[in-house]
């Protein structure tokens, strides 16, 4: 396994490129504050490379100012600092399928652009809570064709209950609503043991989304 510190020509976005050699890559997109250090990505890199893929970890940083730009404007940057990351690295290596995992702010280039993009045709979207209050998100995912994979808790401070019923019966979106589950997918109030059972049943179904 190699695994290499890099940082991104045309706009000096830093990721990480773990190598096995593999004709599969998973790029991951980390949250606001939520790295890929904490239990959703941890685990989830676990997975990729237990599985053997290449994984791309994508380590963009934004100020508190861009929080306040218009949103779309905002997805656009985020959109324009992954983009650079995954042309230089796909410039290197060809690959027969491409998964994406986004947390929370993660989850807006994909659903902005990688659920549609023509080139990602075959790609397996996985959006950990997504932020599904952004204007477009929610029609965005409903207008994609490719399998994707959705998780977000009840307790959410973005879960919108009319938007989770229409995706749930979108025929391609497996959606899993978890029950007092908050952005982080933890139980609240605090509870260590239902969180760890969550934990667990996330990275089942994200290993049989995989795998089907």
């Amino acid at each position: 396994m190699n695994v290499s510190k890099l940082e991104s020509k045309s706009r000096n976005v830093a990721y990480t490129y773990i190598e096995r050699d593999s004709t599969t890559i998973c790029v991951m997109l980390s949250g606001t504050g939520y790295t890929y250090e904490k239990p959703l990505l941890y685990y989830s890199t676990m997975q990729m490379i237990e599985a053997d893929y290449d994984l791309v970890q994508i380590h963009y940083s934004y100020d508190s100012s861009c929080f306040k730009m218009n949103p779309l404007d905002f997805i656009n940057i985020i959109i324009e600092d992954v983009d650079s990351v995954i042309s230089e690295v796909f410039s290197t290596k060809k690959y027969e399928q491409v998964i994406f995992i986004g947390k929370s702010l993660g989850t807006l280039p994909i659903a902005f652009k990688y659920s549609k993009a023509a080139y990602f045709q075959d790609a397996k979207l996985i959006l950990l809570t997504p932020l599904l209050q952004i204007e477009g998100f929610h029609e965005s995912v409903m207008e994609s064709q490719k399998d994707i994979l959705m998780i977000i808790g009840t307790e959410d401070v973005y879960y919108i209950k009319e938007s989770v019923d229409a995706l749930r019966h979108k025929g391609n979106v497996n959606l899993i609503e978890i029950d007092g589950a908050n952005h982080s997918l933890e139980i609240e109030p605090t509870n260590t043991k239902e969180s760890l059972i969550v934990m667990e049943q996330v990275m089942k179904e994200l290993n049989k989304f995989l795998i089907k």
